[in-house]
C-alpha cells in the first residue's frame, strides 16, 4: 500500500522517500488530532523527548498504518465495526483484499498464508490486555480448531493468534465477531465476561470456559481456590424463561463443591421482574454443612447469587442484583 508523508520538508532525507509501499501493520507516526501521517521525525517539532505535529502542535504517537487510515477516512467509531468490504475499501480497494502476508510455518518447509485483512485482525485482538493464551487456547479448542495444544508454548499471544489463523482463520473471525462486533455468535457472552472478570473480580487465578460435564458455562479459581459458578444465557430473562434457565443451578447439591463461593447468572437481559424472582432464590443455595474454625458445624452457610449484565459495544459488565 502506498502511503505519503504529510510533512512538507523542502527536501526529503528518508532513504526511501517521502512516499513509500508499506504493509498494513507497518508502524508510521500519526496526529490523532488532524489525522497526518508522517514516515520520520525530521519534519515534526521536538520538545524534549515528544515530537509534535507541525500543523496543531499535538504529540503525535506511533500507529499501525491500517489503523491510522480508518481514523483519516472515518470507519464509524467503535462501537459500530465496519464490515470487511467497508475495511478493504479504505486500506486499499479490491487489490487489497487479495494480498497476502506470508509466514513460514516452523519445523516444515511449507508455507501457509494468512490475509492482510485476518492479519489486522490478529493486530486488533492482541490489544486486548485480559484476552489471555490459555483462553485464545481455550477458545480455539472449543471451535474444534485441530492440534490446539501443539501452539500452547508459543510466547507471544500476536504469534499465537497468527499461528492459529494460519491453522484456521475462522477462529480470528470468530473471536472479532464475539470481541469487537458484538455480534450474538454462540458462546459470545461467555467469552467477552472471561476476558472482562479480571476487571472486576479480585485475585483471579484461573478462568475456564468448561463444557457442560463440568455443570456450569464458566469456572473462575481466585487464589484461595475459591470458586464462582457461572451461567449464561443470551435470552432476554423474563418470568416465564426462570426456571428453564436457573434449572441446572438449582439441581446442583453445592455440598459436593466445598470450594464453591458465589453463583453468577449472565444473561443479555433480565426484566424488572425476572430481578426480583431471582433475588429470593437466593434461598436455594443455603443449608451447605460449613465447617467453622472452631470446629463446629454451620448449615445456614449461602452462596450469593449476583446478576449481570453486558454493557452494549463494550466489553464490561454490569451488576443488576440489587433492583
Amino acid at each position: 500500500m502506498k502511503i505519503s508523508c504529510d510533512a512538507q520538508c523542502e527536501r526529503c532525507y528518508h532513504d526511501k522517500g517521502r512516499r513509500q509501499d508499506l504493509d498494513v501493520n507497518d508502524l508510521v507516526l500519526f496526529c490523532p488530532s488532524c489525522k497526518r501521517m508522517y514516515l520520520c521525525e525530521i519534519g515534526l517539532a521536538r520538545i524534549g523527548t515528544e515530537y509534535y505535529c507541525p500543523f496543531d502542535n499535538t504529540i503525535v504517537i506511533q500507529e499501525e498504518v491500517d489503523k491510522s487510515i480508518i481514523q483519516m477516512k472515518g470507519i464509524p467509531g467503535e462501537n459500530q465495526a465496519a464490515s470487511e468490504e467497508m475495511y478493504h475499501r479504505l486500506v486499499g480497494g479490491k487489490e487489497e483484499k487479495k494480498k497476502k502476508s506470508r509466514f513460514s510455518l516452523r519445523g516444515g518447509s511449507s508455507t501457509k498464508t494468512l490475509s492482510a485483512y485476518h492479519h489486522s485482525k490478529v493486530s486488533e485482538l492482541n490489544d486486548i490486555e485480559n484476552l489471555t493464551h490459555k483462553l485464545i487456547l481455550e477458545v480455539a479448542q472449543d471451535q474444534n480448531i485441530q492440534n490446539v495444544q501443539k501452539f500452547k508454548n508459543i510466547k507471544s499471544k500476536k504469534e499465537l493468534l497468527d499461528r492459529l489463523g494460519q491453522e484456521n482463520a475462522k477462529i480470528l473471525d470468530y473471536l472479532y465477531s464475539a470481541l469487537y462486533k458484538f455480534e450474538d455468535v454462540p458462546k459470545s457472552l461467555e467469552i467477552r465476561f472471561a476476558v472482562f472478570a479480571p476487571s472486576a473480580i479480585p485475585s483471579i487465578r484461573s478462568i475456564q470456559l468448561v463444557d457442560q460435564s463440568l455443570k456450569c458455562d464458566i469456572r473462575i479459581i481466585d487464589s484461595q481456590g475459591n470458586e464462582i459458578w457461572i451461567f449464561c444465557t443470551d435470552h432476554v430473562i423474563d418470568l416465564p424463561d426462570i426456571d428453564k434457565y436457573i434449572e441446572k443451578a438449582k439441581e446442583l447439591n453445592y455440598k459436593d463443591y466445598p470450594s464453591v463461593t458465589g453463583i453468577y447468572f449472565i444473561s443479555k437481559k433480565f426484566t424488572y421482574v425476572a430481578k426480583g424472582i431471582l433475588a429470593k432464590f437466593q434461598s436455594a443455595f443455603t443449608g451447605i454443612e460449613h465447617t467453622q474454625a472452631d470446629g463446629t458445624v454451620d448449615v445456614t452457610h449461602s452462596i450469593p447469587l449476583t446478576l449481570w449484565e453486558p454493557i452494549p459495544g463494550k466489553i464490561a459488565f454490569k451488576n443488576v442484583s440489587q433492583i
